[in-house]
């Protein structure tokens, strides 16, 4: 796989430790068909995610941003973490990842 401008770190967001955070993610479909498959989160070690994967349906052409979140709860940690969050496609297999740099607020 290529990488891609998607590929690049996004903005930093603080979390806190035991607490839920809300992570969303947002697609869009440049290719001339609907688009469905499945958006999950990769995560650091002893984290939770709720839910584990979300399924999407984008027609041609359309940005969306998937309706359900994912719940996160993070651990202590003294280093800022990557998340990623992992885009598969029905028709294409995994298509696209984002990463984005978290810290953890004690």
């Amino acid at each position: 796989r290529q990488m891609c401008i998607r590929d690049r770190e996004n903005i930093a967001m603080n979390f806190t430790p035991g607490q839920e955070h809300s992570v969303f993610v947002r697609l869009t479909n440049l290719s001339s068909g609907t688009q469905k498959g499945t958006v999950r989160l990769e995560l650091p070690e002893e984290w939770s995610c709720t839910p584990e994967s979300v399924g999407y349906e984008i027609p041609a052409g359309t940005e969306r941003q998937i309706v359900a979140e994912f719940k996160i709860k993070a651990k202590n940690s003294s280093a800022p973490v990557k998340l990623r969050s992992i885009v598969d496609s029905e028709e294409f297999g995994r298509i696209a990842d984002s990463v984005m740099n978290v810290t953890v607020m004690p």
